[in-house]
């Protein structure tokens, strides 16, 4: 009995990059559906993004330009606004 316990815990724990993607933003989905308002989206998408972060289930670049396509989303910035944060390319003058 105790090995086919080990062997469950074997197997989700090879599988647990897959589960964190997709188990994460379904724990988090009540935070947006009892409290509909724009701070709790943001804190949706920066818990989402810490999740992510902290676990490594996905790449630490694809991970960093979440809110690029969150914010926009759950209308907390426009896309211009947060494009330009992200791109902005300051000269220096010489």
């Amino acid at each position: 009995m105790a090995c086919k316990g080990r062997e469950v815990i074997r197997h989700v724990w090879a599988w647990r990059t897959v589960v964190t993607l997709f188990v994460t933003p379904i724990v988090l989905l009540p935070l947006i559906v009892a409290f509909n308002a724009p701070e709790t989206k943001c804190a949706y998408a920066v818990i989402l993004m810490a999740v992510y972060w902290i676990t490594e289930s996905l790449p630490l670049g694809i991970t960093a330009l979440l809110p690029v396509f969150l914010f926009p989303l759950f209308e907390i910035v426009s896309s211009n606004e947060i494009a330009s944060q992200y791109f902005n390319v300051r000269r220096r003058k010489l």
